[in-house]
């Protein structure tokens, strides 16, 4: 039963539910899904982090580069997020990452120990700024991140590259300075009229030094006269990779660095050749407008740096084929390696190694190939239309990816958690659900049933019970019902040494117990006075105590507020609740004292949010988890209790087990 806003605060504080608690409640299923979600996050302490860019075209042109910020546990995806554009300095993705684990830890309520991240640069740059949280860096994609982010991009793009490949429709997209770009284009005009392809095959690909010391293996695309263009590799060996790759819809499968693709394009760039006239770029002709694609770079994007490199290659490699074509062409002809060749092109200063083929199959150029299928694949949406179709696209994905069992959770999976928290106890589709048919014999051993009936029975044998001021019952009421109730040995005459006026909150389970029947629909109070509802006068009778115990034991864990009364406040004990009661099951069934049970019976993210006190044994947890849990659970005739031993104090140190109750009163279906 939920509460009203204008009810009494389930937390017992005398005041409205609207002026208490209610705010805090109000989003209570976003707050099971985060819970959910805590859990992943807090049993793995190393978090994935990517900035992966999406093949998507937004109408509006505010979001010329969509880039899915993605954070992973596990196999678990605990935060995404969507950022219209990104720069591609490494500087700016770490900054974005680092927003992804801040916004992640948020949201969760914990910061990892690691953070791994997919380039070893951006991993450099993203340390000093976690630093301070004391958060390990290390670069390398993990398997999580690629397994959980590759569904995503398919489902956005339609397509099966991988590792991420980014195309925009314009340079604006790459945000950056308009005056390289102009000195781009006029690099890239004068490489198309020299025309290097007429003497260089794409797989006579030499190794090029630059002054700074950066090495690019460099493609010259346009021999076989279908793509004209040149494409960078940091990594010699991808091109021997693309070339040969054996499934053609994935043709950067073993990709293992950076690709920079800068191709010459006609009707298939329209937004480049009207952004080029409006900024007065150089073109060679509408039919050799320059675009851009990059393949496994940081957040998907180009660095200013990577943008001058490609300036400086595409003016050096004209040179390098006008010295050697004879070589060159002599070469391609015959299929006989020529003599190695170390050049230096004393314009630019970029050193040129080569010493033959890159590969002696002559596949045909996949690189035009995933141009053509990146355009094909780009579907021409509104930006509403896409963000709903990314937004499904990453909860399906969710979905799956949270569907593993974790022995954190007690060989449930992620998915499985959600759904046991997130449950009303109630509904036939409950993963939790409360039975409503227990005979009365089998109920009859619960304590907190049996005081219900007295304050019920008490009701109809005397009529309304009078009411204080404060809203609690009066002293003669109390009295009364003292003497009627089932309480711990002593507990009565322990009140009276100390108190010759008993009130209604120094009998504390009389207390708690007429709260949770008042927010149970059972009784309620109007001006001076408590009485009986229907519903209460209803189930009074003895012939359907089951469905007042169902009704009592939903009200406890459901609308009441366990920690009500203590000293120490651990909310997110109840909100994982379902999950105690389901481990209790089989983590009881020998006797166990509360810290034995806590790190079994609790959710990792419940635990790392408990409340502490430095060298004080057991744990506060277990202290907890024992007072407002395993009691009320003794209570419930749920869990049996024995005495082990009595401390300092003289409190009891109590052991529990499973009674035969607890499997008859809940069904779980997971």
């Amino acid at each position: 039963m939920s509460t009203g806003r204008n009810d009494p605060c389930p937390c017992g504080s005398g005041k409205k539910y609207k002026h208490c608690c209610q705010s805090r409640d109000v989003d209570g299923g976003s707050a099971q899904l985060r819970n959910a979600m805590r859990d992943a996050a807090t049993a793995s302490r190393e978090w994935e982090v990517d900035a992966i860019p999406l093949m998507a075209r937004f109408e509006d042109g505010r979001s010329p580069r969509p880039v899915l910020m993605l954070v992973a546990a596990g196999d678990a995806i605990i935060h995404h997020d969507v950022l219209g554009r990104l720069r591609g300095e490494i500087t700016d993705v770490a900054a974005a990452l680092e927003a992804a684990v801040v916004a992640t830890a948020r949201d969760v309520g914990v910061f990892p120990e690691r953070v791994r991240v997919r380039h070893d640069e951006t991993a450099v740059a993203l340390a000093p700024l976690l630093a301070g949280r004391d958060i390990a860096v290390s670069g390398g994609a993990g398997p999580a991140i690629d397994d959980v982010a590759r569904p995503l991009v398919e489902a956005v793009s339609g397509a099966a590259m991988w590792p991420p490949v980014c195309r925009p429709d314009t340079w604006n997209a790459w945000s950056l300075p308009r005056p390289l770009v102009a000195e781009l284009f006029s690099a890239a005009a004068r490489f198309h009229r020299l025309s290097p392809w007429l003497v260089m095959s794409d797989l006579q690909a030499p190794r090029a030094v630059l002054p700074s010391g950066r090495e690019w293996t460099c493609c010259v695309l346009g021999n076989g006269g279908q793509a004209f263009g040149l494409v960078l590799y940091s990594v010699a060996s991808d091109l021997f990779e693309v070339t040969n790759a054996i499934d053609s819809n994935e043709p950067f499968r073993w990709v293992q660095g950076r690709i920079l693709s800068l191709t010459f394009e006609g009707g298939h760039a329209p937004d480049i050749q009207r952004e080029a006239r409006l900024n007065r770029w150089e073109v060679p002709g509408p039919a050799a407008v320059p675009a851009l694609t990059t393949v496994n770079t940081p957040g998907g994007g180009v660095t200013q740096e990577n943008i001058r490199d490609m300036i400086a290659l595409l003016g050096a490699l004209p040179s390098f084929a006008a010295k050697h074509g004879r070589a060159l062409t002599r070469e391609d002809r015959t299929g006989e390696l020529g003599k190695p060749i170390q050049w230096l092109e004393p314009d630019s200063g970029v050193s040129f190694s080569y010493d033959g083929e890159a590969t002696f199959d002559m596949a045909e150029d996949e690189d035009d190939d995933v141009d053509d299928d990146v355009d094909d694949d780009v579907d021409d949406v509104s930006k509403d239309d896409m963000l709903a179709a990314l937004n499904r696209s990453l909860q399906q994905a969710t979905s799956i990816r949270n569907n593993a069992p974790q022995a954190d959770f007690g060989g449930l999976s992620p998915a499985q958690v959600h759904r046991l928290l997130q449950s009303d106890w109630k509904g036939p589709s409950s993963a939790i659900r409360v039975r409503q048919d227990l005979k009365p014999e089998q109920v009859a051993p619960s304590t907190i049933l049996s005081n219900a009936r007295v304050i019920l029975s008490f009701m109809i044998e005397n009529g309304p019970a009078g009411a204080t001021s404060a809203g609690n019952l009066k002293l003669d009421v109390v009295a009364a019902l003292a003497e009627r109730l089932t309480l711990p040995d002593g507990y009565l005459d322990l009140r009276r040494k100390y108190n010759k006026r008993i009130t209604e909150q120094d009998v504390w389970p009389l207390h708690r117990l007429r709260i949770v029947c008042e927010l149970a629909g059972l009784i309620k109070r109007k001006s001076t006075r408590f009485s009986l509802t229907l519903t209460g006068t209803a189930l009074a009778d003895p012939a359907r105590a089951g469905e007042l115990y169902a009704r009592l034991f939903h009200t406890w864990f459901r609308t009441f507020s366990i920690d009500y009364g203590s000293r120490w406040q651990w909310p997110d004990l109840q909100h994982q609740i379902a999950y105690t009661l389901y481990r209790l099951r089989t983590e009881a069934h020998a006797w166990s004292r509360s810290e034995d049970l806590v790190d079994r019976v609790v959710l990792p993210y419940a635990l790392a949010h408990a409340p502490v006190i430095a060298h004080t044994p057991p744990s506060l947890a277990s202290v907890i988890l024992k007072d407002d849990v395993l009691d009320a659970l003794t209570g419930f005739a749920f869990l049996e209790t024995t005495e082990e031993s009595r401390d300092k104090f003289g409190y009891p140190r109590r052991q529990y087990r499973i009674a035969p109750l607890a499997s008859e009163l809940l069904t779980f279906d997971l």
